[in-house]
């Protein structure tokens, strides 16, 4: 009985152990298919490199953001010697650290759906202004304190505690000709791609030929598409990966499968737009194998994807649903210089874009969570999709009960999961609905301003490399970003221990190359200047948010396990009686 119970314990740890972590990137979590009977072949001519002028790197100095002391720090540093031992420093920082805040745990608001507003007014004092800075400065002591003092004062930047909601905005500036050759910090591919498909016996167009393309090291799907009525299919290829290729697999029924066509990563940046012509093979009687030998398809819905393709073979308006998963990082003192340490606003994103055979798109559905608010004020969350504006997340404070999830005697709790459901009346084309992630921002002082009550701001932030119809700068001074868009399993970094370039070494390397070098960079943190509450949780909070309905059935498999191991205990025991 032993070794039975034995064995069913261990199915259950393998079935806890199979619904691990949220994906790691933007694409859905589908397989490549395995290797059947499929052509490989050369599709179309050379890629036509695109012609435009040089990045230009940002001017930002981490100095100036890791140079934040405490005046404790500061006493210290006079009695040390010029080159400090780095374990010390970090010790020093941990003493420095305090909270007395103390988080709210009542959850706000009674919509469990996330799309209605919030009516719980958010307390915007502020809490925390006992928190001391994190890092020491690596510079030459100065004999005189007095002057060191006064100089490492000057070079800190403010915390978010010490940042009201009270403040009075400055207005952002419209953005400038020099931002079109900025470095736009896209941490992921985005490619257009124009197809058309032809029958190679009778030259007549294709419909529905199904395109997968595929990040074939880490066996991610990165985008679907078909090809519409006049055989063409145009769509784009966006998402984070650092394989060294991607590879694109077409299917049609009745037509001989194309795979083995690839794309090296270092040639997707020099291709402007991927055009291509391309024939078919039909599979005739004569020619044909097996029982795909012009055999009769199912097609229920009668759209012209077969139900075996079809992810759903019952509904004509949608034949495929393409998931995207991912984190939003943010600073909120735009226009200003904030702290970089991109935890103001953290946002679990998560796309389902639903896709006709027509290759155009009925429905979308976003789910966002905010995972950390570390400042005072109280944000609006919303997206740009197609011409129109939706509001994902009403106050992103009190969605979060005011909490921080940044601090280091923070207890992690991550807001309520919203969604939205957006029908569009008539099938948006691909191309108008624009690459995913769309276009994102945040209002930073827009669900509530101490002084002037529930306002809406003039001042959005978006990321830096997506179309947006907001025509004001979307970069510092100094060239940094406000916002960015990061795999669903990152983890920010904690208040004061010097920003992200403390927190991600990597990250100064990436941008000062101009994104050419050290491109998976937020896979490289110091564990001690993250928010390490939330490393424990963040995959599996990930996963449940992506697979609701697969989560759910483990669960039930795993309470009908210990149900039947209880009943086999409770049987051999009345047996032994």
């Amino acid at each position: 009985m032993k070794k039975l119970f034995f064995a069913l314990g261990i199915i259950t740890f393998l079935s806890i152990i199979s619904c691990g972590g949220g994906s790691s990137g933007s694409a859905g979590s589908e397989i490549l298919p395995q290797n059947d009977e499929t052509a490989s072949q050369t599709i179309g001519d050379t890629p036509v490199a695109a012609t435009g002028n040089s990045v230009t790197i940002p001017a930002v100095d981490e100095n100036t953001y890791t140079s934040a002391v405490s005046e404790n720090e500061i006493t210290s540093d006079s009695t040390t010697s010029d080159k400090p031992d780095s374990s010390n420093e970090s010790a020093a920082a941990d003493e420095n650290k305090t909270n007395n805040a103390k988080q709210d745990t009542t959850v706000p608001g009674n919509d469990d759906s996330g799309t209605g507003p919030d009516n719980k007014t958010t307390d915007n004092s502020s809490p925390d202004n006992n928190e001391t800075g994190a890092d020491k400065t690596e510079t030459t002591v100065s004999e005189n304190k007095n002057t060191e003092s006064s100089a490492n004062t000057e070079s800190v930047i403010a915390s978010d505690d010490q940042i009201s909601a009270d403040d009075d905005e400055e207005a952002a500036d419209t953005a400038s000709t020099a931002e079109e050759n900025a470095f736009n910090f896209a941490t992921g591919i985005e490619l257009p791609v124009h197809i058309e498909f032809k029958d190679k016996a009778t030259g007549k167009a294709i419909k529905g030929v199904e395109i997968s393309v595929y990040d074939p090291e880490n066996e991610k799907i990165l985008a679907n598409a078909f090809s519409d009525s006049k055989g063409i299919s145009e769509f784009i290829i966006a998402g984070q990966y650092t394989g060294s290729r991607i590879e694109i697999v077409l299917k049609k029924d009745n037509y001989t499968p194309v795979r083995g066509y690839y794309i090296e990563s270092n040639d997707i940046a020099s291709i402007s737009e991927l055009v291509r012509t391309i024939e078919l093979n039909p599979i005739t009687s004569e020619t044909g194998k097996g029982k795909d030998s012009g055999s009769i398809i199912a097609d229920k819905d009668g759209d012209g994807i077969a139900d075996d393709n079809d992810e759903f073979p019952a509904d004509k308006s949608i034949a495929k649903v393409q998931k995207h998963s991912y984190i939003l990082a943010f600073e909120d003192r735009y226009p200003g210089i904030g702290d970089a340490d991109f935890n103001d606003a953290v946002i679990k994103y998560d796309i389902n874009e639903f896709i006709s055979s027509e290759n155009t798109v009925p429905k979308i559905v976003i789910r966002s969570q905010v995972l950390a608010a570390g400042t005072n004020k109280s944000a609006i969350f919303a997206v740009n999709i197609a011409g129109k504006s939706y509001t994902l997340i009403e106050n992103l404070k009190a969605d979060i009960a005011n909490g921080w999830n940044t601090r280091s005697n923070d207890k992690y709790l991550p807001g309520k999961v919203n969604e939205m459901v957006i029908n569009f009346d008539k099938p948006v084309d691909r191309k108008a609905i624009g690459a995913i992630p769309y276009d994102p921002y945040l209002i930073a002082n827009g669900a509530h301003h101490a002084k002037k009550g529930k306002i809406r701001s003039a001042n959005e932030i978006h990321l830096s490399f997506v179309k947006t119809p907001y025509k004001k700068t979307r970069f510092a001074k100094n060239g940094l970003t406000y916002a960015l868009l990061l795999p669903s399993d990152w983890v920010w970094p904690a208040e004061k221990v010097g920003g992200i370039f403390r927190a991600y070494p990597d990250f100064v390397k990436w941008y000062k190359s101009g994104g050419k070098s050290n491109t998976d960079w937020y896979r490289s943190y110091v564990s001690d200047r993250i928010f390490e509450q939330a490393v424990s949780t963040s995959s599996i909070a990930g996963y449940i948010m992506e697979n609701k309905l697969m989560s759910t059935s483990i669960l039930i498999l795993l309470i009908i396990i210990f149900a039947g191991m209880i009943g086999l205990v409770r049987h051999y025991r009345l047996k032994r009686n």
